[in-house]
């Protein structure tokens, strides 16, 4: 093989031992195994040598001749190609699995490729290396500070790599990569590195499937055993023994892990058992494997999840099981016309809104099967605290809003247009967007899908065009309700307010970039102990939203002890909204129109006493009607009904 290097100069000893002596500060505390497997390994008879092209290779000398560990040809190029090359698989966010490091450019290039993924998600980078000579240079020509500290690089090196393989993916939450890509010089050993790895990946994959389809058959046994009397004796009052329940969530989520959280406390609150499927690390998946454990061994009696139908689990959920969907948004695994065809009589789907409702009635869903169920409140974590100076200095202010609803609505309305490109088509939702606009300017809201229909049957009949295709003409009238109109119904408040000049605070992911309202913005609040300071440092607090009011801001906010201001909204009256648990007219404050909302916030910022009164009244309400403890006897009273039924 052409030699293309300097003088065959090797690297800077001093460059050298900084590199490495930074580098195995860190491997030492991230990754102790590591750490001692090179101290004790290899002969350090190899060297890095400096290319032609900059990038380094490695090369071994002993007994007059010389071996060369790593290509010695445009290395880094080659890294890149090989990037390249499996481009697609890397935007997955699927784990990489490299069988030899080489001289660690392929590991840089796939390290630094890592896509957008959904909050703290990582994408998994398995490497595998047998030479200690290897993993040393490398040590000592790169800067490895950010993959050592990353969380993401799990290495496996040494003489006894396939069982470190086996007892790392034991936990079924580690995914297993799809492709393996290999590094190895083939004078390095008679048997390649590779070829055993993949022999191993095989194997573990095979012995997964096998396990899943025992723990399968195992659950499917003990739940066809039970007869619906034993259903009928499980969920009977008083009870033999507590409830198993099984929770499902994921930890890439913002409120639905905490709002999982809350619903175990609930349930364990009324002494029934409850175990949690979740993501431990932010490179874990969740697994058939993981699932199938956790429902042979604990044996639940019901099955609970937020926004996700029994399709979820696949086959791997018997029909008996009762599966409880608490659908807090209407997401596209829900809203589909295949969706109500795969409720079955044990599945039970809990909503938060009148209006959500009757979406899902409207889609084909059994009446039988829907209830309603706001969300409750964490009394543990919402409640009046006592804030120091420097939380109140921090967080105290005049009006303050909690939402992620930042986007504008002309960059909403912008992405919505570049969907289509149908000249017809984008005439019509300009002319709509522009009667939205206006009429949301004149303080005319939107509340209902209804509105916007109509609006969209109005210029269609103006315009002599219809939008034929129904799948089409109900997306528009989507986005259009729960987005764009979303948008201006939920940021014209903030911009009457700040036009006044009040100290405005506005909380959530994006504002920063609001053309109007960026100038206010304060960043995420996190769930929990933050927000509650947020709702007990402000004056006034915010409760906006475009469906209902009936909200976890207004409750968790109330529970805290902080005083709101609600924009109006007609489904307010409604069965199961803010009229049955408050008295709406004296307990919860609100307003309707840009003049009524100035008027309301000037009045209460100086009057303190009056928002205390109003304040505790409410905050009485949600302690009586609004715990997880009696939401989830409601659920677990449904579910017994459910199953007397059938």
């Amino acid at each position: 093989m052409k030699e293309n290097v300097k003088q065959m100069k090797p690297i800077s000893p001093k460059l050298r031992q900084q590199n490495y002596k930074e580098n195995f500060i860190l491997l030492r505390k991230r990754y102790p195994e590591v750490a001692r497997w090179l101290e004790s390994s290899g002969n350090g008879r190899a060297i890095a040598v400096e290319l032609e092209s900059g990038d380094f290779a490695f090369l071994l000398q002993e007994n007059g001749k010389k071996h060369w560990l790593t290509v010695p040809q445009n290395p880094k190029d080659r890294a890149k190609r090989t990037l390249e090359k499996h481009l697609n698989l890397v935007k997955t966010g699927n784990p990489l699995f490299l069988a030899g490091i080489g001289a660690g450019y392929e590991l840089m290039e796939f390290f630094d490729a890592q896509p957008k993924m959904t909050l703290w998600k990582k994408q998994a980078i398995y490497v595998v290396e047998r030479s200690a000579d290897i993993f040393r240079l490398n040590l000592e020509i790169h800067d490895w500070k950010k993959i050592f500290t990353s969380g993401r690089i799990f290495f496996f090196v040494g003489k006894k790599i396939n069982q470190q393989l086996r007892d790392f993916f034991r936990n079924a939450l580690r995914p297993l990569p799809e492709v393996i890509l290999f590094y190895e010089m083939t004078q390095q050993e008679n048997q390649p590195l590779v070829a055993r790895v993949i022999k191993t990946i095989r194997d573990i994959t095979e012995n997964r499937k096998k396990e899943v389809e025992r723990l399968l058959r195992e659950a499917n046994r003990y739940y066809e055993s039970l007869s619906d009397k034993d259903w009928q004796r499980i969920f009977s009052s008083p009870r033999e023994r507590p409830l198993r329940i099984l929770l499902v969530t994921c930890k890439f989520s913002t409120f639905v892990q905490y709002c999982t959280r809350d619903v175990a406390q609930g349930f364990e609150a009324l002494g029934h058992q409850t175990r949690t499927i979740v993501e431990k690390d932010s490179i874990d998946r969740t697994s058939s494997l993981d699932t199938m454990r956790n429902l042979a061994s604990f044996k639940p009696d019901m099955i609970f999840m937020i926004d996700y139908l029994r399709t979820y689990f696949g086959s791997l959920c018997h029909e008996n099981i009762p599966w409880v969907c608490w659908a807090q948004d209407m997401l596209p695994g829900i809203i589909n016309e295949q969706a109500p065809k795969t409720i079955g009589k044990r599945d039970l789907v809990f909503v938060l809104s009148g209006p959500n409702t009757r979406r899902l009635l409207e889609l084909g869903y059994p009446r039988d099967n829907l209830f309603h169920l706001p969300v409750p409140v964490n009394v543990s974590v919402y409640y009046p605290m006592s804030l120091s100076e420097k939380d109140r200095e921090k967080y105290g202010c005049e009006v303050s809003y909690v939402s992620h609803y930042a986007l504008s609505p002309e960059k909403a309305f912008t992405d919505l247009l570049a969907q289509f490109s149908d000249s017809r088509i984008k005439e019509i939702l300009r002319i709509m967007y522009e009667l939205i606009k206006e009429r949301f300017y004149n303080e005319k809201d939107f509340y209902t899908s209804e509105d916007y229909e109509l609006l969209l049957l109005e210029v269609e009949e103006q315009k002599g065009n219809r939008i034929e295709n129904s799948k089409t003409r109900k997306d528009i009238l989507w986005k259009f309700w729960h987005s764009i109109g979303s948008l201006f119904f939920r940021q014209l408040p903030l911009e009457w307010i700040a036009q006044e000049g009040y100290d405005l605070r506005i909380y959530g992911r994006g504002w920063e970039t609001h053309p109007r309202l960026s100038k206010y913005a304060q960043g995420i609040a996190n769930n929990g102990q933050e927000l509650c300071k947020i709702y007990n440092s402000s004056q006034i607090n915010l409760q906006i939203h475009h469906v209902h009011n009936l909200h976890p801001r207004l409750t968790d906010g109330l529970a805290s002890g902080g005083f709101f201001l609600v924009k109006y909204h007609p489904v307010d009256y409604e069965q199961g909204e803010l009229v049955s648990y408050f008295d709406i007219d004296k307990d919860i404050v609100r307003f309707k129109g840009k003049a009524d909302l100035l008027k309301k916030v000037e009045f209460y910022l100086n009057h303190s006493e009056e928002r205390s009164s109003i304040t505790e009244r409410a905050r009485k309400n949600v302690l009586e009607k609004l715990t997880y403890a009696g939401s989830m006897q409601f659920v677990i009273d449904a579910v017994k009904k459910q199953i007397e039924r059938n």
